[in-house]
């Protein structure tokens, strides 16, 4: 049995997605989103720029206290068993390189630059639907994206080998806020297939480039 990592570089996001009251959602909906984002990153105490109600107070940095909205797998699938806890990963029209690694010999089995991959089918049948990972949308929500640029990893042990980048799929994101907000959220690499057996985020190194928020009232 081989264990294998596969190292993605490129842009991508990290998601925090929180319900919300509808007190909160109507009073942040009427801002700027500027004056909500410097909010969630300046937390309660040291937002200064106008009074904020205390019912429209999202508790801690980033909402930290707020619910977390769900990440749901499209249908039932081999792979239903593993849960995600946020979006995060690698956008799959921005990914720069692609490297993958036989960890038991450290052998680097192939590098692929601006890698096209196909889609994780439901199916062996080309029309088949694609297998996406979404976000739950509750009455009122809050949305808070991170751009990151830098590296994820993705690790897997099984027996098949795998020699070139045809044996990879991707199961990426597919979200129903609407078309302002799933231009962003859809897309984003959650995980890898080979052989029927998942790579599941392990690791990344990234550098946050620019956070922002929003508030969608469903």
């Amino acid at each position: 049995m081989a264990k294998y990592q596969i190292r993605v570089y490129g842009t991508g996001f990290l998601v925090h997605a929180k319900q919300i009251s509808a007190t909160k959602a109507k009073f942040w909906n009427s801002k700027k989103y500027s004056d909500l984002t410097t909010y969630l990153l300046q937390g309660d105490e040291e937002f200064e720029e106008y009074v904020v109600p205390k019912n429209a107070k999202l508790t801690g940095l980033y909402a930290e206290n707020e619910k977390n909205l769900e990440v749901n797998w499209s249908d039932d699938n081999d792979f239903s068993h593993v849960k995600f806890q946020q979006i995060y990963g690698p956008n799959i029209n921005a990914i720069e390189r692609i490297e993958l690694y036989n960890l038991d010999g450290n052998t680097l089995i192939f590098s692929k630059a601006k890698p096209k991959i196909k889609n994780r089918l439901l199916t062996d049948d080309p029309d088949s639907d694609e297998l996406n990972i979404y976000l739950e949308i509750s009455e009122n929500n809050l949305l808070i994206f991170e751009t990151e640029k830098g590296y994820w990893l993705y690790e897997s042990e099984f027996d098949e080998k795998i020699k070139s980048l045809s044996d990879l799929e991707l199961i990426t994101t597919n979200c129903s806020f609407g078309d302002d907000i799933d231009p962003i959220l859809d897309g984003i690499c959650m995980a890898f297939v080979s052989y029927n057996n998942i790579f599941k985020l392990i690791d990344a190194e990234t550098d946050t480039l620019r956070t922002s928020a929003t508030v969608y009232i469903d």
